[in-house]
């Protein structure tokens, strides 16, 4: 997950002037989000901003930690808003939250190791069990910066009648160097990952370099195991 026009994060995804990501940027904007982590998940956004302070999107998330021969998606609605904004003479600082809700699916193919022992009603004999449910969202972000440092946290939470997840990162970020209103950004970035709930357990260190410039935030790097990341932010 980070704001000002910008619409994570979400996500927040969350986005804000330096180059994070997060769940508000522009007036009467939309943002397209695209984010990537190797055998963790997958999630894509549109949102539109009426305000500089409101916007409301539709999304779709794959969450991937549970294992071979599991699929679970989840599309949503969500409402994203700055909650408060500090503004001091050369730094800034946020809280975003956003709420939303819609439809998970979950496939557990017959030949998973754990197919049996899921307790979603009997399996199919040679048969993928498909369970769909109504699934509610929550999460926030608290985010500072300057044009040289940046330190965020964020906490992203999915559940339904047969799952949780959650996922909670902390981010520390250093540019360089101090960048323009209008010019590239580039921020060296530490972000660990806690992953929680019944769906995955896990944590993450990455290794992030991030450039940021007015429109457009692109985000790449791996793990410290080597699993590639990567994050792609448009906004028109």
């Amino acid at each position: 997950m980070i704001v000002n026009r910008y619409l994570f994060a979400a996500a927040a995804l969350a986005l804000m002037q330096a180059a994070q990501a997060r769940p508000i940027l522009y007036a009467h904007s939309v943002t397209l989000l695209a984010d990537y982590r190797a055998d963790a998940m997958k999630e894509a956004q549109v949102s539109y901003a009426p305000t500089a302070f409101l916007s409301f999107g539709l999304g779709h998330l794959e969450l991937d930690g549970a294992g071979p021969g599991h699929e679970h998606q989840i599309d949503y609605l969500r409402l994203n808003a700055l909650a408060k904004r500090w503004n001091f003479e050369s730094a800034q600082a946020n809280i975003f939250v956003w709420a939303g809700a819609g439809r998970s699916k979950l496939t557990i193919a017959p030949d998973a190791a754990d197919a049996g022992e899921h307790n979603h009603g009997p399996v199919p004999e040679g048969q993928s069990l498909v369970l769909n449910e109504t699934a509610g969202n929550v999460g926030g972000q608290l985010d500072y910066e300057t044009r040289r440092i940046y330190a965020s946290f964020a906490t992203d939470s999915q559940f339904a009648t047969s799952f949780t997840h959650r996922m909670d990162t902390l981010q520390l970020g250093v540019a360089p160097y101090e960048h323009e209103a209008n010019g590239l950004s580039t921020w060296l970035v530490v972000s660990a990952t806690r992953f929680s709930g019944n769906i995955q357990q896990d944590t993450q260190v990455s290794l992030l370099l991030r450039f940021f410039k007015k429109f457009a935030w692109v985000e790449v790097g791996a793990t410290t195991e080597g699993k590639p990341q990567a994050r792609v932010m448009l906004t028109f």
